[in-house]
């Protein structure tokens, strides 16, 4: 079944923008299995580091998520819809 998944997934990542390819690397890194890492690594293969560090500042910025680490709010991006959001949430719920 996860191959499937992946398999549907990975067909997709080309029409992906760069900030939804790092923001899809970044939340698929969290999910410990081969496939997501491999999907991790096809959606980050052609950002550059220029592109990476742009995309996780927009990240930031829409999410406060920096903001609210310095001032001590920490919380889990749980408002957010981005993919590193959703799967915040689904493994602080289910670890």
């Amino acid at each position: 079944m996860v191959d499937f998944i992946a398999e549907n997934i990975k067909s997709g990542i080309s029409i992906l923008t760069t900030f939804e390819k790092v923001d899809h690397g970044i939340a698929l890194m969290i999910i410990p299995i081969p496939p997501a890492l491999e999907l991790a690594n096809q959606c980050l293969e052609n950002v550059s580091e220029m592109e990476f560090k742009t995309a996780c500042y927009d990240l930031d910025a829409s999410t406060d998520y920096f903001k609210k680490y310095k001032s001590n709010e920490i919380e889990f991006l749980d408002e957010s819809n981005f993919a590193i959001g959703i799967i915040v949430r689904y493994t602080s719920n289910n670890w």
